[in-house]
Formats: C-alpha cells, structure tokens, sequence
C-alpha cells in the first residue's frame, strides 16, 4: 500500500494523490461518497474527484486503480494496474536517487 510510504516521506516532498472518477454504479461521486472512500480505505494523502474526465481524458486512463509514477521533473516513470508492491518499490527508488535540481 502506498499510504504508509506518503505518510513517511511526505515531509521530504512525496505527494501522493487518489483521484476518483465515479462511484460503484459509473456516476458522478458526490462529496459523501469520496470522503467515505477516504476513510474505508484509511488514507491520509489528497482525494481529489475528477468529474470532468480531465485526469482520464490527459493520461488515459480508463479503469479504477492505475497508478502513475511521476519523476520529480514531472515525467511518467511508470504506469500500473493494482501494482502497489511495484509502484512502492520504484517510489523508494526515485526518492533515493539525486535530485537533479538540487545541485553539487
């Protein structure tokens, strides 16, 4: 689960979103649903809802549960379906490497 790593690597600039695009039926969520989905699910990072289909429509996305690695430059690095042990693993990797920007 990627929760517990954003809980310890927040304050060193991780961030961690959970975007939802509908409910269980394919509506709209409404605000109740997304916050109720916080709690079941024990998340402290953003829950952000997408109603318009932006996120979907910019990035492809067509199913629940895809998750998307972005370097700190802001490029996709990886791109995964209900792979936490991955993402985890490839997060641990990119928050040990060098920040390019961060100079000598």
């Amino acid at each position: 689960m990627i929760e517990p790593l954003y809980q310890a690597e927040r304050e060193n600039g991780l961030q961690v979103y959970f975007v939802i695009f509908h409910d269980a039926a394919g509506d709209l969520p409404s605000a109740g649903h997304c916050a109720l989905k916080r709690e079941e699910l024990g998340l402290s990072m953003p829950v952000l809802f997408d109603g318009a289909g932006v996120f979907q429509t910019l990035y492809g996305v067509d199913e629940s549960d895809t998750s998307f690695v972005f370097a700190r430059g802001g490029e996709i690095v990886a791109r995964s379906h209900a792979d936490n042990d991955g993402v985890v693993q490839l997060l641990h990797e990119l928050l040990d490497a060098p920040d390019p920007d961060a100079g000598p």
